[in-house]
């Protein structure tokens, strides 16, 4: 029972510390995904050159988008006749940063990692749109006027509106998950790992290039986003990693994970991927040697051990408490609101046709607003029961030449029936 009440306590600990940074965050990615976004596609973007992929690895970056959300914004931008070399720098630059994740790396761990994170992001980002574009062949690029129109503002609603619909519908239901589940990895780590465990188990046995391969790996086959990252990332400072291998998790991490790699090599051809995962590896792995061998000490170790985690305020409604409940609301209501979607619907009876289907590649909740965006426009001649990220679902229609359509339309955006 004590270790359960201390692993509940440092629960309570990280909501604490981290809800009112996660609550900043998502407004200003709010304001940005909103009325920023619709804006990209004033840039000329649509041929594949240097400036160009340097410009869309230098627009990812502020971008709230995970690296499976980031996956159909990228079809968009490709179906929207951007070059493959843009899109891709596109992707690379954008999973691990983020103005949301910016924000709270600033205030959790410090400014200077938060700046060296996005410099080495986008470093990243140009260096896969620069190989792909000068070694890969190049393809026909089909001219369309850019896309983007999922992200803009409805005019129908109030500015105050718009925020807590995208709060409610689209960023938190997409990491509300992932973000409680970090904290109780995080939580589970800081009390049942040994603090002495990097040294002992990583860098003794496997030196240090050894110990930043096998992070890598292991990020890889991990899901967490850029924000939720951050928990862990505090934790694994609190046992002793050092800054380099805490840098490699923050990239690799939300970089890359196997089912938006699933995604990126249907969408962009496997060279291209392959490219992605390799230099995403390389860059974290040398920026992560440069840190430590030359002793940066870019994190303020002392302040955040001594603050972020070991004192709460001892006042009971101090803003931090106020934040956690706002927080923890925001999770309650964006929930109750799937789950008032996801109420029977009244069959037509012109759909004569049903049958069991199974959607695959839906990660997060942001595959299944794009999906969905797919659907309402078949809304007239099929109908979808019971969709969620399970895939598990029925499809009522018309005529198979409907549902032909439809399959194809599904798997050209990521998707596939099975």
């Amino acid at each position: 029972m004590e270790l359960v009440s201390q692993v509940i306590k440092e629960i309570g600990l990280l909501f604490y510390e981290i809800s009112w940074l996660l609550l900043f965050g998502f407004i200003v990615s709010a304001l940005i995904r909103l009325y920023f976004t619709p804006y990209i596609q004033k840039f000329k973007l649509d041929s594949a050159s240097v400036k160009n992929v340097f410009l869309s690895s230098l627009i990812g970056v502020p971008m709230p988008l995970c690296s499976c959300s980031v996956v159909p914004v990228a079809l968009s931008l490709k179906k929207s006749g951007l070059s493959r070399s843009s899109v891709l720098s596109f992707i690379a630059s954008t999973p691990h940063t983020g103005v949301d994740s910016f924000w709270v790396t600033s205030q959790l761990l410090s400014w200077p990692f938060a700046i060296f994170k996005i410099v080495v992001s986008l470093l990243s980002g140009f260096l896969v749109g620069i190989i792909d574009l000068k070694f890969l062949k190049k393809e026909k690029i089909d001219k369309k006027k850019l896309l983007f129109q999922d992200t803009a503002q409805s005019k129908e609603l109030s500015f105050f509106k718009n925020v807590f619909s995208y709060l409610t519908e689209d960023l938190v239901p997409a990491l509300r998950f992932w973000i409680i589940l970090s904290v109780v990895i995080s939580a589970l780590i800081s009390v049942l790992v040994p603090s002495d465990i990097y040294l002992e188990l990583f860098e003794k046995k496997l030196g240090l290039l050894g110990s930043y391969s096998l992070i890598f790996v292991i990020s890889l086959l991990l899901y967490v986003c850029s924000i939720s990252s951050l928990p862990i990332a505090l934790v694994l400072i609190q046992k002793g990693f050092p800054e380099g291998a805490v840098l490699i998790f923050l990239l690799a991490g939300p970089a890359s994970n196997l089912g938006s790699l699933t995604l990126m090599w249907n969408l962009i051809g496997k060279y291209s991927t392959i490219i992605y995962v390799s230099v995403i590896s390389l860059v974290s792995i040398v920026f992560a040697l440069i840190i430590d061998i030359f002793q940066l000490n870019l994190i303020n170790e002392k302040s955040f051990i001594n603050h972020h985690l070991h004192e709460m305020n001892t006042m009971p409604w101090d803003y931090k408490s106020i934040s956690v409940i706002i927080f923890l609301g925001l999770i309650m209501w964006s929930y109750l609101s799937q789950f008032a979607k996801k109420a029977p619907v009244e069959k037509n009876n012109k759909f004569t046709l049903s049958k069991k289907i199974k959607i695959t590649n839906l990660h997060c909740q942001n595959c299944i607003k794009k999906s969905r965006q797919i659907i309402d426009q078949y809304e007239d001649s099929l109908l979808v029961d019971n969709f969620d990220t399970s895939g598990n679902t029925s499809i009522h229609y018309e005529n198979n030449e409907i549902l032909t359509d439809f399959t194809l339309e599904m798997k050209q955006s990521g998707f596939e029936l099975k």
